[in-house]
């Protein structure tokens, strides 16, 4: 929840939308979050709008005081799910919590099937939640017992992303902008965007490239000197040098 990554930023708002609805039931604080799989991000953290970190302080608070959970929901990939959970965290902080009444696994995975060692762990979860047909195929082919799968599409906080507040990009602006935001990790495939930006637009053509991101598991955050060092390495292919 307090970290970066897609799992944090879809975690948030489904959140933020259950907060909003156990108020209006008149259940506060009937709901909670655990912070898992990985471990908080100051620097992440401190970026939230004030408001809506205030509130995922709360829903945090409320987490850590709960001893016994009716529904848990593990929002995480399931390596970490379960008292065997990778990287201590099933030692430390399992999930689901011991005499969770009902447990449910949220997860999506990019590729075409599951790693094999994923699948006994998900069937051990009452539901799994994916975010669409596709990963309904993808789980089933891949061993999971398909009377756990449903079917719950991704939350956007509308608040938070309102086209209405920001104003829009000029019609009659010169240059072509392109964004892509992502971990930089291989299985992102950082290396195949850059080759395509770089092969295929030459320093005269009207385009830029952005990149949102941040380091992964691994050592040294200057991505501008890895993005030379990967144009320099394709030599003459690159058509560009990075801006």
């Amino acid at each position: 929840v307090m970290s970066p990554g897609g799992f944090s930023s879809e975690a948030q708002s489904y959140a933020g939308g259950l907060a909003r609805a156990y108020d209006s039931a008149g259940r506060h604080g009937h709901f909670g979050l655990r912070q898992f799989a990985e471990w908080e991000a100051p620097g992440f953290a401190a970026g939230l709008p004030a408001e809506f970190a205030s509130t995922l302080r709360e829903l945090l608070a409320a987490g850590r005081s709960r001893k016994r959970w009716d529904v848990a929901v593990c929002h995480s990939p399931p390596d970490v799910w379960h008292a065997d959970g990778a990287f201590g965290w099933g030692r430390t902080q399992p999930c689901p919590p011991p005499r969770a009444r009902f447990s449910v696994g949220r997860i999506m995975f990019e590729t075409d099937r599951l790693p094999a060692s994923w699948v006994p762990r998900i069937n051990r979860m009452d539901e799994v939640w994916v975010p669409s047909g596709f990963a309904v195929d993808q789980f089933v082919s891949s061993g999971v017992d398909p009377s756990k799968i449903f079917v719950v599409p991704e939350a956007v906080d509308t608040e938070f992303f309102d086209p209405g507040r920001h104003a829009g990009a000029s019609e009659d602006r010169a240059e072509f902008r392109f964004l892509s935001v992502f971990k930089w990790e291989r299985r992102k495939g950082w290396d195949v965007l850059l080759r395509a930006y770089f092969e295929e637009f030459s320093g005269d053509d009207p385009v830029s490239l952005s990149i949102k991101t941040q380091a992964f598991h691994t050592a040294g955050a200057d991505f501008e000197a890895k993005v030379r060092d990967f144009a320099e390495a394709m030599g003459a292919a690159a058509r560009r040098a990075p801006a």
